[in-house]
C-alpha cells in the first residue's frame, strides 16, 4: 500500500494552490482596502478566515503527520514564509492571523521529511488520596 494515498495528495496540492492564490489576493486586495465598502471588507475577512483556519489548518495536520510529499514540504514551507512575511499586513488589515491557528509554527523552518516531534508531557504527582483534592 503507498504510503501517500494519490487522492490525499491530490487534496494537499488543490489546498496548497488554493492558500497560495489566497496569499497572493491578500496583497492585491491590500492596495484598496481602505476604499473597499464595509461589506466587502467583511466578506474578505470571513473569507480569508476560512481559508486559513480550514484549509491551512488541514495542510499543517498533514504536514504534522507526515502525510505530505517532499515536493510538498518545501511548498509548504514556502508557504509559511510568505504568511509571514505578510503578517504585518494582515495585522494592519486586521484580518484572522494565522500565527493564532499554527501556534508559532510559521517561526519554525519545516523540513522535508522531518516532523516537528511533540512537546513530552509531564506527568504532575497529586500527593496523597484523591479525595484530598476536593474534602481537604
Amino acid at each position: 500500500m503507498d504510503r501517500f494515498p494519490e487522492i490525499a495528495q491530490l487534496r494537499i496540492e488543490r489546498i496548497l494552490n488554493r492558500l497560495f492564490a489566497g496569499v497572493e489576493e491578500l496583497h492585491r486586495v491590500s492596495g484598496r482596502w481602505g476604499e473597499m465598502p464595509e461589506e466587502e471588507r467583511r466578506a474578505f475577512s470571513l473569507e480569508w478566515e476560512r481559508t486559513i483556519k480550514d484549509d491551512l489548518g488541514e495542510v499543517h495536520g498533514h504536514y504534522l503527520s507526515r502525510g505530505m510529499r517532499p515536493d510538498q514540504y518545501e511548498r509548504y514551507g514556502e508557504l509559511l514564509g510568505r504568511l509571514e512575511k505578510s503578517e504585518a499586513l494582515i495585522e494592519r488589515m486586521g484580518l484572522y492571523p494565522p500565527r493564532r491557528l499554527l501556534l508559532g509554527a510559521a517561526q519554525e523552518r519545516v523540513v522535508p521529511g522531518k516532523r516537528r516531534e511533540p512537546p513530552k508531557m509531564r506527568r504532575r504527582k497529586l500527593g496523597g488520596p484523591w479525595w484530598r483534592r476536593f474534602f481537604g
